[in-house]
C-alpha cells in the first residue's frame, strides 16, 4: 500500500515509491496484469481511476539481443493500421480482441503500430492478452507526404502530441519500443531533421527512460541523387561506412535499435558499422519470409520481424494486387474503383487466413508443409505479382464446375525435396526454391 499525503496549495504533482513483493512477471506468454487506484480528495469531494499495470524488463544487450525478464525473445511481428477492417475506425474491444487472438495463434508476438498511436483499448487489449506493441509517433514529421499531411501541424504541436502520447500510453506493458517515424523524408538531415529527430527523442525520455527508441529507415526512394550515391557505394569493404550509413548516423545517435524498411540486405555490413546498436525489419515483403527468418536466426542483433502487412486495409488501394497478362512489371500495382483495400496482408479484411499466411506457417516453423491450389481459370496465365503481394492460391480443391481441367498445386516447404501424390499416385519431385516454394 501506497502512503497517503497532504498535497500543498496549488501542487498537481505527487510522486511516491514502493516496493512489490510476490509478483509475477509480464511476458507474452504470461500476461499478468495488476490494478492501482490512485485517488484525489478536497473537503468537498474525491475521485479515483483504476490503472492496470504489469511488471516486465526490457533491455537491449549487443551480445545477446532484445532481453525480456533477462532472456532473449525475438519480434515475429506485424505491421497493423489503426482500423479493423469492415468494422471501421473506431475501436472496440471485441474487435481488437478477434484480432489480436488470430495473430497469437498464428505466432505472432508483436505489432507495430504504422503509423501512428494507436487506441488506448487496443494497448489494453494487447497488454490483457500479451501482445508486444512497437508504438509509434510519426509518418511525416515538417515535409508532408501528402497535401493535408501533419506536417501542417508539426511546428506548432509535435511536442505536446509526443509528451501526450508517451504520457498516455508509458504504463502500458505491452509497449516495449517507441518509434520516433516512419520513412520521414529528413531522416538524412534535410530542413534541420537532425535536430528534429534528437528533438522527439529528447522529449520521449524526459516523460520515459525505460524504454528504448527506433525509427524505421528506408532506402533512398526520395531523392534520386542520394539513390545514386547509395548505388556507387555498393563494392565498399563491410568495415567502411557507405553514404546511407553516414547520412542516418546522426538519427541513429539518438536510437538503440535500428529499423529497417525493406532494407534487411544491409544488416549483416551495417551491424559492424552500427556496432552498439540491435536492429529490427521494421517492414518486409510477403515472401521474404523464410530469408527473413533465417536471417533472424543467425544474427542476434536481429531481434525480429515485422511484414508489410498482416492485415489487408483500406487504402494504397491494389499495393498487393496480382496482374493478369500484365503488359507492366511494376513493384507495386495500384488500382482503381471498383477496388477499394490494399489486396495484401496475411489476413483478409475479415480476419481470414490467406495464402501468404499458410506460406509463414512455414516460414516460421509453425508447420512442416502447406498444399494450395489456384482456381483453374488461371492456370497458365502470365502474372505479375506486387512485392507486396502473394500468390492468389487457395486452401481449397473443390471448383465446381471445372472438373478435369488443369490447375497449379502451390507447396510451401523447407525441406530439401518434396513429392506431391494424389489418389495413390505420385505426380513426382521438386525441391522448393530459395524461398520455400515448389509449384506443380
Amino acid at each position: 500500500m501506497i502512503r497517503s499525503t497532504q498535497l500543498k496549495v496549488d501542487d498537481n504533482h505527487f510522486s511516491a515509491k514502493t516496493v512489490l513483493n510476490g509478483v509475477s512477471l509480464w511476458s507474452p506468454e504470461t500476461p499478468v496484469v495488476y490494478a492501482l487506484n490512485p485517488g484525489l480528495a478536497t473537503a468537498n469531494c474525491s475521485d479515483s481511476v483504476l490503472v492496470s499495470f504489469g511488471v516486465r524488463a526490457v533491455v537491449c544487450d549487443c551480445e545477446r539481443g532484445f532481453l525480456l525478464n533477462g532472456k532473449p525473445i525475438k519480434l515475429y511481428g506485424s505491421c497493423n493500421h489503426h482500423d479493423n477492417g469492415i468494422v471501421g475506425a473506431a475501436s472496440y474491444h471485441s474487435a481488437e480482441e478477434r484480432r489480436v487472438r488470430i495473430l497469437k495463434e498464428n505466432g505472432f508476438n508483436a505489432i507495430r503500430c504504422s503509423h501512428n498511436p494507436p487506441s488506448s483499448i487496443m494497448l489494453d487489449v494487447c497488454d490483457r492478452m500479451g501482445m508486444l506493441v512497437i508504438d509509434e509517433i510519426f509518418d511525416c514529421w515538417t515535409n508532408g507526404k501528402m497535401a493535408y499531411d501533419y506536417h501542417l501541424w508539426f511546428d506548432k504541436y509535435a511536442k505536446d502530441d509526443i509528451t501526450l502520447m508517451v504520457v498516455r500510453d508509458r504504463n502500458h506493458t505491452s509497449v516495449i519500443m517507441w518509434s520516433t517515424g516512419n520513412e520521414i523524408f529528413e531522416r538524412a538531415g534535410k530542413c534541420d531533421g537532425y535536430a528534429i529527430g534528437k528533438m522527439i527523442a529528447d522529449t520521449i525520455r524526459q516523460n520515459d527512460d525505460t524504454r528504448p527508441l527506433t525509427h524505421a529507415f528506408c532506402g533512398f526512394w526520395d531523392n534520386s541523387e542520394f539513390n545514386d550515391y547509395v548505388n556507387g557505394d555498393v563494392d565498399l569493404p563491410p568495415e567502411q561506412p557507405d553514404f546511407l550509413c553516414k547520412k542516418i548516423a546522426a538519427q541513429a545517435g539518438n536510437l538503440e535499435v535500428l529499423g529497417y524498411n525493406y532494407l534487411t540486405h544491409r544488416i549483416p555490413k551495417d551491424e559492424r558499422i552500427f556496432a552498439s546498436h540491435l536492429f529490427v525489419v521494421t517492414e518486409s515483403y510477403p515472401m521474404d519470409a523464410v530469408w527473413v527468418k533465417s536471417m533472424m536466426d543467425s544474427r542476434k542483433k536481429l531481434i525480429g520481424e515485422f511484414v508489410w502487412t498482416c492485415w489487408d486495409y483500406f487504402g494504397e488501394t491494389g499495393i498487393g494486387h496480382i496482374v493478369y497478362d500484365p503488359n507492366t512489371t511494376p513493384i507495386g500495382i495500384l488500382t482503381s474503383y471498383p477496388e477499394h483495400i490494399s489486396n495484401c496482408g496475411d489476413f483478409s479484411i475479415c480476419g481470414f487466413k490467406k495464402s501468404a499466411s499458410y506460406y509463414r506457417d512455414v516460414a516460421w516453423n509453425r508447420e512442416t508443409v502447406r498444399i494450395l491450389s489456384v482456381d483453374p481459370n488461371n492456370f497458365g496465365r502470365s502474372k505479375v505479382i506486387s512485392a507486396w503481394g502473394f500468390y492468389d492460391a487457395e486452401r481449397t480443391w473443390n471448383y465446381s464446375g471445372k472438373e478435369g481441367r488443369f490447375t497449379e498445386v502451390q507447396l510451401y516447404s523447407t525441406a530439401d525435396e518434396c513429392e506431391l501424390w494424389l489418389n495413390g499416385k505420385s505426380l513426382g519431385k521438386k525441391a522448393p526454391n530459395e524461398k520455400g516454394i515448389a509449384l506443380f
